[in-house]
């Protein structure tokens, strides 16, 4: 498995999670099978980018967050303050995109 695969799968099921979505609705939205969701996930397989497009706006973040490599990555485990640590992390960095997008958006005006 990849580190790519692995960062890609670990920030798409910290997404889920934090939509309050099951593998099962996420793979529906995408139009992949659910196996195929579960690979992802896990890093054990690799998406297109197609596929990987339809994931960021399913889950209403752009492409970049995705692959984001947050600290303490390569030591993540099941331990509740490191994943909330990540969580954390995740939600700091999509409100900065949002913030900069709404930015952006308004700044024209």
């Amino acid at each position: 498995m990849t580190d790519i695969r692995k960062r890609l799968g670990c920030n798409i099921t910290r997404l889920r999670h934090l939509r309050g979505l099951t593998q099962a609705r996420l793979a529906e939205m995408v139009e992949i099978s659910s196996t195929f969701m579960m690979h992802i996930e896990h890093g054990t397989r690799g998406a297109s980018l197609e596929t990987v497009e339809l994931l960021a706006n399913a889950l209403g973040v752009d492409i970049p967050i995705l692959f984001l490599k947050p600290p303490g990555f390569d030591n993540l485990s099941e331990k509740d303050e490191q994943r909330n640590v990540f969580v954390k992390y995740l939600e700091d960095q999509i409100s900065l995109v949002i913030r900069n997008s709404f930015a952006e958006r308004y700044s024209d005006s």
